[in-house]
């Protein structure tokens, strides 16, 4: 099985496409993606996990429980792919003025539809999910986002 977590517009075929909302598409699957555990989703069966501009939308507490989360439903070998913005990126684009003020407001609080509450780095998610036991396998930035995939 292969999560698409806080699916949005981005339903993917092949997926189970999780979001808070199925105002999106009318066949996700409605639900939390920081616990899986209310979906009926068991331990150790997930094959696949992506998470697309999913994390901001959680507090630095939320992140550590979701991660903790996510590793518990992974399968052994199974993978989690993690795509955000990297705040330290955006703090030297800001510095070198880079960025337009409307533009820097939508990343750093997205907007009435995604109010954004936390911040995050590439760093910061490399500790992160090695603190579970999980290898990294592939990391990089793209602009002024991360992408980081990691293996149980």
């Amino acid at each position: 099985m292969k999560l698409n977590l806080g699916s949005g517009f981005d339903f993917r075929v092949g997926y189970v496409n999780i979001d808070i909302s199925d105002k999106f598409h009318s066949k996700t699957l409605v639900g939390d993606a920081k616990d899986l555990s209310k979906l009926d989703i068991p331990d150790n069966s997930i094959d696949e996990i992506i998470a697309i501009h999913l994390i901001q939308h959680f507090t630095p507490d939320e992140l550590q429980l979701a991660i903790n989360n996510w590793y518990t439903k992974l399968q052994p070998g199974g993978s989690i792919t993690i795509k955000a913005f990297d705040y330290s990126v955006l703090g030297n684009t800001i510095m070198y003025e880079r960025i337009d003020l409307i533009n820097l407001n939508k990343i750093l609080f997205g907007d009435a539809n995604n109010i954004y509450r936390g911040i995050f780095n590439l760093v910061n998610l490399v500790s992160l999910l090695e603190s579970t036991g999980m290898k990294i396998t592939n990391k990089g930035y793209q602009g002024l986002e991360f992408d980081i995939t990691a293996i149980k």
